[in-house]
């Protein structure tokens, strides 16, 4: 009769801490870097503002031993701007904007692209400034001399732009910073990714596929994802 009721009594016993377990939370820290690969191909000939556009967290993303943010785990970007190319007269240009990572059942994860290694303290800042006041003003006594030489140049140059339209390739990976510490449950996190989460499983989160980049449409001067 005890044997019979043991395993109930130790399923009675367990649960709540199991609960407890899987409803626990982890915090990401500040400035943890999170590395996000785009999922689709987007070009600003088709594109219109306010476009979604898929990207994924393309490396699993662990606390203290305790995977929080899977491979695969979908991010959503959004075109913020597009200008399509016109042939002989301007490039195209596209911008593309991703800010947080959506966790179900947790607060967004806020994040951007500034590197925190080469962020600027105050002082610093205000010594650049300086120095490009400086710079402004030296320019500005130079013009005189300065714009001859550069209608001179220009007026050699008879080039006309391509007018190829900026791409963002399938493929396409960058590097993001977690703004402020967030807390994410275990619970919620795990649901994201895994083998069974078709986003894990797609190509350019397992790297077995490369961006293939057009770099006569696409370069950092028409494409710009922030």
């Amino acid at each position: 009769m005890i044997h019979r009721f043991l395993p109930s009594a130790l399923c009675i016993f367990l649960s709540p801490l199991l609960a407890a377990q899987q409803g626990a939370s982890v915090n990401i820290p500040k400035d943890t870097k999170i590395k996000l690969v785009s999922l689709e191909r987007v070009s600003s000939k088709t594109a219109v503002r306010g476009t979604s556009v898929s990207f994924a967290i393309a490396e699993d993303v662990s606390i203290g031993g305790v995977l929080l943010l899977p491979a695969g785990t979908p991010v959503s970007g959004i075109v913020t701007k597009v200008v399509r190319g016109v042939a002989g007269k301007r490039p195209g240009f596209l911008r593309i904007r991703i800010r947080e990572i959506d966790v179900a059942g947790n607060s967004p994860i806020r994040l951007t692209n500034s590197d925190p290694q080469y962020r600027q303290s105050r002082s610093d800042r205000f010594k650049e400034g300086s120095i490009n006041t400086l710079e402004t003003i030296g320019a500005v006594v130079l013009l005189p001399v300065e714009l001859p030489m550069a209608i001179g140049m220009s007026a050699g140059d008879n080039s006309k732009p391509a007018g190829n339209d900026a791409v963002l390739p399938r493929c396409w990976s960058a590097e993001y910073w977690v703004t402020v510490s967030s807390p994410v449950e275990i619970s919620s996190a795990l649901k994201t990714g895994g083998p069974g989460n078709s986003t894990a499983q797609d190509s350019c989160v397992t790297g077995q596929e490369k961006p293939v980049i057009d770099w006569s449409a696409s370069d950092w001067q028409v494409l710009e994802v922030e």
